[in-house]
């Protein structure tokens, strides 16, 4: 195996844009601190990190809403404005 060192950025030009979206949701997750949460969609890419803890989290990419406590999806019906 070789063991030369390849620069983040020449690595992730290399990746195609689902694993470019993977390796940022992997760093984001291991730079979590303390009191951090993160909320990710399960239909598209997006991902927030929080400081609070929400009951109800709504996605800012496709505004499907999800209960953070049992992990269901909340009615079609429902939509970020109904917060």
């Amino acid at each position: 195996m070789c063991r030369a060192e390849i620069p983040e950025a020449s690595f992730e030009r290399q990746l195609d844009a689902h694993s470019q979206a993977r390796l940022a949701l992997f760093k984001a997750q291991q730079a979590l601190k303390p009191g951090e949460t993160m909320c990710k969609c399960a239909d598209c890419e997006f991902f927030e990190i929080r400081d609070d803890a929400p009951t109800i989290w709504f996605c800012q990419g496709c505004d499907e809403g999800e209960c953070l406590v049992c992990h269901k999806r909340l009615d079609p019906g429902a939509t970020a404005d109904h917060r």
